[in-house]
């Protein structure tokens, strides 16, 4: 780079150059896709002006404007539907809920008097079991007493 290069580039730098040189200094450079795409952002936001100057019409009109804009009814309308729609979901995801705990409890409470009612079943069948082996061992022994005064009385007999 010669110095008279190097100085164009501190005047562009310091906004100091016209337009011709900074195409000329774009031209002399190789730019990848992408820098060239950014340089024609800048110049073409560089063409863009701004009105300096506003009259107190045009701001009376613009604040007149901001204050007559109302929102679509559609927009109130689709509020409360989404309130509504939100407070039914509510409510039945509650009920929904509700109804599966009180299944639940009532399964639960079923359960608790099916087995109380077999652990008394049971209780009183083992009871009954014990005085009926009790009066089986009873008649098994008065029988075995029978069959020895049999068997004593055949062989006397005999």
């Amino acid at each position: 780079m010669d110095s008279n290069q190097q100085s164009d580039y501190q005047k562009y730098w310091e906004g100091k150059t016209s337009l011709k040189e900074e195409l000329q200094l774009r031209n002399q450079t190789s730019l990848s896709p992408e820098e060239k795409n950014y340089f024609n952002q800048l110049t073409a936001f560089s063409k863009l002006e701004m009105k300096t100057e506003i009259t107190i019409e045009e701001l009376a009109n613009q604040e007149l404007e901001d204050k007559s804009y109302k929102r679509p009814l559609h927009l109130y309308w689709l509020r409360i539907a989404a309130g509504f729609l939100l407070l039914v979901s509510i409510s039945i995801f509650y009920n929904w809920n509700s109804k599966k705990q009180q299944e639940s409890l009532a399964a639960r409470v079923a359960f608790d008097e099916a087995r109380n009612s077999l652990l008394l079943m049971s209780s009183k069948l083992n009871k009954g079991s014990s005085t009926t082996t009790y009066q089986l061992k009873k008649f098994s022994v008065a029988q075995h007493k029978i069959r020895s005064q049999e068997s004593g009385d055949r062989s006397q007999q005999n």
